[in-house]
């Protein structure tokens, strides 16, 4: 297996390789990204005759690397994530971007751990979850050709609009639902199959059924559980308070008290999730998150100290059970 500096120099010699034969030519480099926690290497990419291009965390493809011990299947990856955006026709309107009245109403909300490594909250307007390691981001939504992404607001970005983080919030959560329709799926006690599928918060809640928080656009879905009241407006049909286990930036779940039995189980089930769903991009958290009715507040049911030996219990448990796969687990993980 390649060390990381021996993985980032042939990411920079063969990406090109295994491009299409129009991006052959491709201008690539390894580039030091200012983030909170120091430079983090990034691959850029881009057309000789663009002044623009994609760039990726060489840190994340290096995990997804390891985990596949594949060079080539990491390659594959690596290009269906920047090549879309190579694709593109038009650059963004950078002067429009920093219009307030041409921004304002697609400004969405995000939900992010503030301990994701590369979470650059210190250059970016960003709002703590009072009582969590969550904060709410904010990113302008963008629409570039048949591409739709996005751009995390910056503090540079606010200082250019003439506006404050309240007003961001603000417009963000009005235009999360003009933008994207919510949407709740009801799931059975066994956590499986869905029951029915809501477009608002329902009026009655099954305190023996949990319910996935998303949008139909699959954009930053997870945020939803966010938007004012919403947490005391579960708590409420519930008449108990809740668990959130995030499975991904779209996707969160409410897991009502009363259907809990065991804490380590439900934490499991959002790192095994973690393990094998999910591409770096995508993370959210891998922690559990509990609402009091009582109290009105949301905290931390579990420890991110304790995380790594939840993870390796989880992976002797699966060796144990699957003795004649422990080579093919091992080499997967």
């Amino acid at each position: 297996m390649l060390s990381y500096e021996e993985f980032k120099e042939k990411l920079v010699t063969e990406v090109t390789v295994y491009a299409p034969e129009k991006y052959k030519n491709a201008i690539v480099d390894i580039m030091g990204v200012p983030k909170a926690e120091g430079n983090v290497d990034a691959i850029i990419m881009r057309m000789p005759d663009r002044n623009s291009g994609a760039s990726l965390n060489c840190k994340d493809l290096y995990a997804d690397y390891v985990k596949s011990n594949s060079f080539e299947k990491t390659m594959i990856r690596c290009l269906q994530s920047l090549i879309p955006y190579l694709e593109r026709d038009d650059e963004i309107d950078i002067q429009k971007i920093m219009n307030w009245e041409e921004v304002k109403e697609i400004i969405v909300p995000e939900l992010v751990c503030t301990r994701r490594a590369g979470e650059n909250l210190e250059d970016l307007i960003y709002r703590n979850v009072e009582g969590t390691d969550l904060a709410i981001i904010y990113r302008v939504k963008q629409q570039v050709a048949n591409i739709v992404g996005s751009i995390k607001v910056s503090k540079q970005m606010m200082e250019a609009w003439g506006v404050d983080e309240n007003r961001i919030h603000e417009f963000a959560f009005h235009n999360m639902n003009q933008l994207s329709t919510l949407q709740i799926v009801e799931l059975n006690s066994d956590f499986a199959m869905p029951e029915e599928t809501f477009s608002e918060l329902p009026e009655k809640m099954n305190k023996y059924s949990s319910y996935v928080f998303t949008n139909k656009e699959a954009f930053y879905g997870a945020a939803t559980i966010m938007e004012e009241g919403m947490l005391h407006s579960i708590a409420e049909r519930l008449q108990e308070g809740f668990y959130l286990l995030p499975m991904d930036v779209d996707n969160i779940v409410v897991y009502p008290e009363g259907m809990m039995k065991n804490l380590e189980s439900i934490h499991s089930m959002v790192l095994i999730h973690n393990i094998q769903c999910l591409e770096p991009e995508n993370y959210l958290s891998d922690q559990v998150y509990y609402y009091s009715k009582e109290k009105e507040e949301l905290s931390m049911s579990t420890n991110p100290e304790n995380t790594q030996d939840v993870i390796i219990k989880i992976l002797q448990q699966a060796m144990e059970c699957s003795p004649g796969k422990k080579e093919d687990y091992g080499e997967e993980r």
